[in-house]
């Protein structure tokens, strides 16, 4: 009789610890799919961030470009001023020369 005792305690022992090193078995079987998958979710996230990042520096690349366009516009406009008020004072300027030049050379 208690050996009977004694040998359903032993294979009440021995199920326990088979049920426990399936339990561990399963345990690291689950943790082994858990670091795969924040393994994937942080090439994911690394991804979407390289995807932000690329559009970020393709709109910040556009704007800078509109405005260099801009800034390239007003000198542009800025020297057909320059060249046009040039223009309108060469004439003057060389007449003013001549005068120059003549009242010179008249008085010798």
């Amino acid at each position: 009789m208690i050996g009977e005792v004694v040998d359903r305690i032993r294979r009440f022992e021995a199920e326990k610890e088979k049920e426990i090193r399936e339990a561990e078995r399963e345990a690291s079987r689950i943790l082994g799919q858990v670091e795969l998958e924040v393994a994937r979710l942080r090439e994911e996230m690394f991804q979407e961030a390289m995807r932000k990042a690329e559009e970020l520096k393709t709109a910040i690349l556009a704007e800078a470009g509109k405005e260099a366009e801009g800034i390239r516009k007003a000198f542009e406009e800025r020297a057909q001023r320059l060249r046009a008020t040039l223009m309108e004072r060469v004439p003057r300027v060389a007449e003013e020369l001549v005068r120059k030049v003549q009242k010179a050379y008249a008085h010798k």
